[in-house]
């Protein structure tokens, strides 16, 4: 059988568009770095849908996800050293250029670091964003050991854009101090979902907003820190916190403030304290206790059904109707959901006793 070479771009039109419909996402956009002409043709017929993908770890990554698959774009490790049977090749960017790597075994793209990261970082970055025409959807941040990398880069991220759709924020090591800086810069930065887990801040942390959170999604599962204050300050259509050190008379409190028109956008809260429900969380209070034979379903966020067939029935005085509900058990839930829910489906009363 023959062997040799077939160049790509000797295809007609329709021909190439379905060998680059067949490729995944990260290969289109490998084949936009070999040339101008590649880069021309590949942003032509990139997958539109992909979300840009930024995450600060041991590693930094860019990833592109496209229908819910992750694809590594660029790995920056902490050191990339030349093995034997294995050679540097030089990648350039406009200005710039960096030695990579990459391993077969994975397919995946490694870039040797040098004496400004920064500029490697903020050059794949760039490109990256240029090249699917869009901002950075989602950050995740691990602090490391390059905790001033990390921040001077989402600096250059929030130059650029207003908010950040998607971020989460995990602390493996007791980093008070980079957690403070991710609330106060980056926390009222974001719009969509906000996710913290935050397992080795100091057992006394504190901390005052400066501005409300609002991202329609806010998920906390970490130690309790979170003072009555804090939950005023989360604006969030959606709030899931795992751990809290609510008292039923706070409890009792942010029922009277949401009465009032406070944490004006909520629709669902879950929340689990550290004592068990008691009468105190409805104490001067008009709510009405409500049963149905059947179980009522609320429909919430990411597809998820919340059904309880017992609750209390509060109203505010513009008609607004919120069910609240407690589970005792272990986990001692505590539940608020406000009606209509996400599809728009309005308060059962014909149901209820």
């Amino acid at each position: 059988m023959a062997s040799g070479t077939f160049s790509l771009y000797r295809l007609p039109y329709i021909a190439l568009a379905v060998v680059i419909d067949c490729m995944k996402p990260y290969h289109i956009f490998r084949l936009s770095l070999v040339s101008k002409k590649s880069h021309r043709i590949a942003r032509s017929m990139r997958k539109k849908e992909g979300k840009i993908y930024l995450i600060f770890a041991q590693k930094e990554r860019i990833n592109i996800v496209y229908r819910g698959c992750s694809y590594i774009l660029f790995i920056i490790p902490d050191h990339l050293v030349e093995q034997e049977g294995e050679v540097f090749e030089l990648l350039k960017i406009k200005n710039a250029a960096f030695n990579t790597e990459m391993k077969r075994e994975t397919d995946e793209m490694y870039i040797q670091r040098n004496c400004n990261m920064f500029a490697v970082l903020t050059t794949l970055l760039e490109y990256a964003i240029s090249f699917y025409g869009q901002p950075i959807h989602f950050v995740k941040i691990m602090p490391g050991n390059r905790w001033e990398l990390t921040k001077r880069a989402i600096e250059w991220v929030l130059s650029r854009q207003e908010t950040i759709p998607d971020c989460s924020f995990r602390c493996e090591t007791n980093s008070d101090v980079q957690f403070r800086y991710f609330l106060d810069k980056i926390g009222n930065r974001v719009s969509k979902q906000l996710a913290i887990d935050t397992v080795s801040i100091s057992e006394n942390f504190q901390h005052s907003f400066r501005q409300p959170l609002t991202a329609v999604i806010t998920r906390m599962g970490c130690k309790p820190w979170l003072n009555i204050n804090n939950l005023y300050s989360l604006n969030s259509q959606y709030i899931d916190i795992k751990n809290t050190k609510f008292t039923c008379a706070d409890m009792n409190s942010f029922l009277k403030n949401w009465l009032q028109g406070g944490n004006s956008e909520l629709r669902c809260l879950f929340l689990r304290l550290p004592l068990t429900y008691d009468e105190v969380v409805l104490d001067g209070l008009e709510a009405v206790q409500r049963k149905s034979v059947n179980k009522i379903e609320y429909n919430h966020f990411k597809n998820n059904i919340f059904k309880f067939s017992s609750s209390f029935e509060l109203k505010k005085n513009d008609g607004t109707i919120a069910s609240l509900g407690v589970e005792n058990g272990i986990n001692r839930q505590f539940v608020m959901v406000v009606w209509p829910d996400l599809l728009n489906k309005p308060y059962p009363a014909h149901e209820m006793e």
